[in-house]
């Protein structure tokens, strides 16, 4: 008993299948690869009465589709497949034959629409479907406090790919969850207000399954209060920066950061970032420009932002940190560390690179601040360190060259009496590590309370403990000062 339009389909195969469970099933072409029809029969012989038939044509992407409800477990059906046209078919059939998981109600319906949207709130809320060919649209209401913050996302979705949106009480969208590990949005309105979720599968498949993870709490971003570098949120209030590591930073979609920086003639600014939360935090945006209203020279992100002063005298540069979500509700946030050079660098480097330790990278070393005797101080930082391993500064008046001193991965770039500032001596944080000495009380043997006077050259490196396979240490490359 052929179906209308059964007959004389060009190059078909015929298959018998035996359904193993009670439930509405279908009969899928879509990886075979060429347009197709499938025909469903209820039997197992030519005689069985057509129950349905798919035609390419009706389907965007010219598959044979078509789903049969009511099958019986025990039921023997017989498929037609054949191809639109007669130079299309292969020997290899694609046949995919998948029950409809979405014929069965989740504990939510009816919710289609945000007139029907239930109510949730923190929880996680298993076996739930979507179904793009109904359709069957998920929707959930919620209610945000002033200052909360919601993180909502998909887990074990089976079936095919499933998106979570955010609606205003109007029904517009407003934001995007693609991890549980961001706020899909904050209530930024002094108000209790309720909003919506909508949960829709991809057009491309048919049903959806999936658990909603929900939690509503305070706001994440709601610091408040100043980092050190206090009130620096407009560029009018920028604070003047000075090279080293500054930490405990704070910036935000609502709080970004401004910072006021002298670029030496010539020097290559540089900023990296330490104490940096996960990737799946989003970014953060970093712009360099000459002054509030000039277009940025230069961008960075998480990664840093290198800049090459192409000026031969110094030049005071605006360094703005923001987090790089435009939105009302993406009051998105971190904290970080900021760690940056070349601004007013002093010194000359020598040894270098140094003997690459187990980042893969030599480490560095510089000397900030002033030449100046008279000043008392002088600032050290180390730089591509393996973080957690301890070490501290060691300095001489003398150059030298001991490779691999006692077992080191690196070479001791010093020689005479070596001043070790073990006084000082700390754990890398972050790929750094920062130190200010006092030019009255170097500790220089043999009487180890030096004062540094001017016209003396005095040379300064970093040892540090490390493991490359087993325990070992290694060295940055060194840096001359000559003090006035």
């Amino acid at each position: 008993m052929p179906c209308a339009g059964s007959i004389g389909l060009p190059k078909d195969k015929f298959f018998q299948w035996t359904a193993l469970e009670d439930g509405d099933y279908w009969f899928d072409t879509r990886l075979a690869g060429f347009d197709s029809y499938v025909v469903v029969y209820d039997g197992s012989d030519c005689s069985a009465p057509c129950l349905a038939i798919a035609n390419p044509q009706d389907h965007p992407y010219g598959q044979g589709k078509l789903l049969i409800p009511g099958v019986s477990a025990g039921a023997v059906l017989m498929i037609q497949v054949a191809a639109d046209h007669p130079l299309l078919f292969s020997d290899d059939q694609d046949l995919a034959i998948y029950r409809d998981a979405c014929s069965i109600p989740d504990s939510f319906e009816p919710n289609e629409s945000i007139g029907q949207a239930a109510p949730i709130d923190s929880g996680i809320y298993l076996g739930l479907g979507v179904s793009s060919s109904t359709p069957d649209l998920d929707f959930y209401s919620f209610t945000l406090q002033p200052g909360e913050a919601i993180f909502a996302s998909l887990e074990n979705v089976e079936g095919g790919p499933a998106a979570l949106h955010a609606l205003d009480v109007a029904g517009a969208e407003i934001a995007t969850s693609y991890s549980p590990d961001v706020p899909l949005f904050v209530n930024t309105f002094p108000w209790a207000s309720t909003f919506y979720l909508r949960v829709d599968a991809s057009p491309i498949w048919v049903c959806t399954r999936y658990d909603l993870h929900v939690a509503i709490v305070p706001d994440p971003c709601s610091y408040s209060g100043d980092d050190a570098q206090g009130d620096n949120d407009t560029c009018a209030t920028a604070q003047t920066l000075v090279p080293g590591v500054h930490a405990g930073l704070f910036a935000s979609i609502l709080d970004p950061d401004y910072y006021s920086i002298v670029v030496g003639g010539g020097a290559e600014l540089r900023v990296d970032f330490a104490n940096m939360p996960d990737p799946a935090m989003g970014g953060m945006l970093l712009m360099l420009r000459a002054n509030c209203s000039d277009t940025p020279v230069a961008y960075g992100d998480r990664n840093g932002l290198l800049w090459q002063n192409p000026a031969p005298t110094d030049v005071p540069m605006i360094l703005e940190v923001r987090y790089p979500l435009p939105g009302p509700y993406a009051n998105h946030c971190f904290f970080y560390d900021l760690y940056l050079s070349g601004s007013d660098t002093i010194g000359s480097s020598y040894c270098s690179p140094a003997v690459p330790n187990s980042t893969g990278l030599p480490g560095r070393i510089q000397a900030q601040g002033s030449s100046l005797a008279s000043a008392g101080s002088l600032t050290l930082v180390a730089s591509d360190l393996p973080s957690h391993q301890f070490g501290f500064f060691i300095g001489g008046r003398t150059q030298g060259l001991v490779m691999g001193p006692a077992g080191s991965q690196g070479d001791l770039c010093l020689g005479g009496a070596i001043a070790r500032f073990n006084r000082q001596v700390g754990i890398v944080n972050g790929g750094y590590f920062q130190r200010s000495l006092d030019l009255t009380d170097i500790p220089e043997p043999p009487n180890f309370h030096t004062v540094v006077l001017v016209g003396e050259t005095w040379h300064f490196q970093f040892w540090h403990r490390d493991w490359i396979g087993s325990s070992t240490s290694n060295f940055t490359d060194a840096v001359s000062v000559t003090f006035q």
